[in-house]
């Protein structure tokens, strides 16, 4: 719609502008070449988490949505309120680092409203813990975890380390339900 007359008047700040408002669009440059040529660069919005149930969380910590678009399975989801969405990603990259190193990965994190997280962990245990010494409570869990069989790894459904000398721990009964505790 910005080619209707001739070349020269093509308004090149509102090709951009109608470019950046496409939600998977970070950034677009637009240029003319001599003589009947329009370039439009194109930046893509990359996404590095689900932002709740149908958004994603760009690179850049903005939170956009995408019409259409089903959360990708390959990313992390995030749950928080949108102003929180940096902090959730940096507590999400600390918590990464420290259980990688017993084999594990956090599939969602969530700050809830007492200012505590809620990991839902790749294995389908959930850790739950406050903002007080909270990496040094994981890593308190990453110790014990590697005194568990390998049969009690699977029995585990969440681990509570909101404590500050111990932690709480839900286990799953042997026929899969999870009212032991």
């Amino acid at each position: 719609p910005y080619v209707a007359d001739n070349f020269f008047t093509v308004n090149l700040e509102k090709v951009k502008s109608t470019a950046e408002s496409l939600a998977w669009i970070d950034y677009a440059d637009a240029k003319k070449e001599w003589p009947d040529t329009l370039v439009v660069l194109l930046h893509e919005r990359i996404p590095v988490a689900n932002w709740g149930g149908n958004e994603f969380l760009s690179q850049k910590g903005e939170i956009f949505s995408a019409e259409h678009v089903q959360p990708d399975v390959n990313l992390p989801t995030f749950i928080g309120k949108p102003d929180q969405a940096t902090v959730i990603a940096e507590r999400y990259s600390k918590m990464q680092s420290i259980l990688r190193e017993i084999g594990l990965s956090v599939s969602t994190l969530e700050l809830e409203d007492r200012i505590s997280w809620k990991a839902q962990l790749d294995n389908g245990l959930t850790l739950v813990v406050d903002e007080k010494d909270s990496v040094e409570k994981l890593k308190r869990f990453t110790k014990l975890y590697g005194l568990f069989t390998e049969q009690q790894k699977l029995k585990l459904f969440r681990v509570d380390l909101r404590y500050e000398n111990g932690l709480a721990i839900k286990w799953k009964k042997d026929d899969g339900d999870t009212d032991a505790a």
